[in-house]
């Protein structure tokens, strides 16, 4: 009697894992997966235990992911049954075909988030529009806005190093988003022009959160009398100074001895004046943040009359060598504030301290003259708050006169439930920057 051959369909699935697991390239992987729908079953299992082991999102669907299951998509074996976010490069291009992105959106309805780098308006064309999509991110990628405005439902866009973008594109998006709320443009030289500003700053009435370059926020200023902005983020922001107040800011030169200030300044009329006079006048925006750039002490003074802030941060390269933080003793909402390694007094910063009594952090930077009595007195202030705080208040000092051995000090420790402070000195700084790139 003939003995009955044995196939590999004659396996149990354990041992069929285990040839899977040693197959070697993605494409022999793929090409066992189109074998049966039983191979298929194995390679699919054996990706999505993986994706829960390494506590990844089943909802989300990234490049890596096209790598593997693309072509399964608009199958029943396709593993992912409800997408909620996109995150796609084009260095996977192979893989975003028409019949993709058309399998995609007639499957996967619900997607809510898309970022892609890399792309082009003919890539758009086919992969929009998602229906309830609320948030799309774009990075370097070759796109004039064109398709976009098949868009209904965006809360959140980001264009993100986009070179091309068209201001008339973006006005159109807006106008058919009424309810988009957060808008990025880094990066973006042609996206605000000046015939398009009125125009522009009409159709943002709904939006809450706003950051831009100063190249090209400074063509729209007239986003400072927007209603509902509660959040600004100005990248490289750099307003008008004339060498000789640059010179006096840094601590190169000095005022007269008589004091008087005419004929030495020629920075003429303030650039960012509509910007901040809007602002002021709304006296809504609750965190104003500049990356990049510099500050300027005539910057500070408008700044300082925003009486709605509650945060207020500077991460510029160029500061005023001195700043007077007395200026923003009336900010009673503030909570948190860094304003840069320069140079304020101790006795200032102690009013200041007095006089808002919602802070929750501040970086006093260059501390030095910043003593043992300081730190005393700013505890017996955090005391007298006629509130206490629900949290300490935290404190950061840039080479400090007080040995760091003073915080072991008893009084000091008995206020830990008042106040908590962070003392570095320029050399631990560097260490710490180097530290920081090198492992990155």
């Amino acid at each position: 009697m003939a003995k009955a051959k044995t196939t590999i369909m004659d396996l149990n699935d354990d041992c069929l894992n285990a040839i899977f697991e040693r197959l070697n390239g993605m494409g022999v992987k793929r090409n066992f997966s189109n074998t049966c729908h039983r191979f298929a079953t194995i390679f699919c299992n054996h990706y999505i235990h993986r994706i829960l082991v390494e506590g990844g999102d089943v909802h989300h669907f990234d490049s890596r992911l096209v790598t593997k299951f693309s072509h399964l998509l608009g199958t029943k074996l396709f593993p992912l049954r409800d997408i909620k976010s996109l995150k796609f490069d084009d260095t996977y291009s192979q893989y975003f075909t028409e019949k993709f992105f058309r399998a995609l959106k007639r499957d996967h309805p619900n997607i809510e988030s898309v970022e892609l780098t890399g792309f082009r308006d003919k890539d758009m064309h086919v992969m929009l529009p998602f229906p309830n999509l609320k948030l799309l991110h774009f990075y370097c990628s070759l796109i004039t806005g064109d398709y976009l405005d098949q868009l209904r439902n965006l809360e959140v866009l980001i264009l993100d190093t986009i070179l091309n973008f068209e201001c008339r594109h973006l006005i159109s998006i807006v106008q058919q988003n009424k309810n988009l709320q957060k808008l990025v443009l880094r990066g973006c030289p042609v996206i605000f022009t000046p015939e398009y500003a009125i125009e522009m700053s009409q159709n943002l009435n709904n939006l809450l959160e706003l950051e831009a370059n100063w190249y090209e926020l400074h063509h729209c200023q007239l986003v400072g009398n927007l209603p509902c902005l509660k959040i600004l983020v100005i990248n490289d922001f750099k307003s008008f100074q004339c060498r000789r107040c640059r010179r006096i800011e840094r601590g190169d030169a000095t005022l007269p001895i008589s004091g008087f200030y005419y004929g030495i300044c020629e920075c003429g009329l303030y650039d960012a004046r509509v910007l901040f006079k809007g602002l002021r006048k709304k006296n809504i925006l609750e965190q104003l943040i500049f990356l990049g750039s510099r500050i300027t002490t005539r910057d500070l003074t408008f700044i300082s009359k925003l009486t709605s802030l509650k945060t207020l941060y500077m991460g510029v390269d160029n500061v005023p060598l001195y700043i007077s933080i007395a200026m923003f003793n009336n900010l009673k909402d503030l909570e948190d504030i860094d304003i840069g390694y320069s140079w304020k007094l101790p006795m200032e910063a102690l009013s200041f301290l007095e006089k808002c009594q919602k802070l929750k952090y501040v970086n006093f930077g260059n501390s030095e003259g910043f003593d043992e009595s300081f730190i005393l007195e700013a505890i017996d202030v955090i005391k007298r708050r006629a509130v206490p705080p629900a949290e300490p208040l935290r404190m950061q000092f840039l080479n400090a006169d007080f040995d760091r051995t003073f915080l072991e000090d008893e009084r000091v420790k008995a206020a830990g439930s008042l106040i908590q402070i962070d003392s570095f000195q320029t050399n631990e700084m560097i260490s710490r920057l180097y530290n920081y790139i090198y492992y990155f």
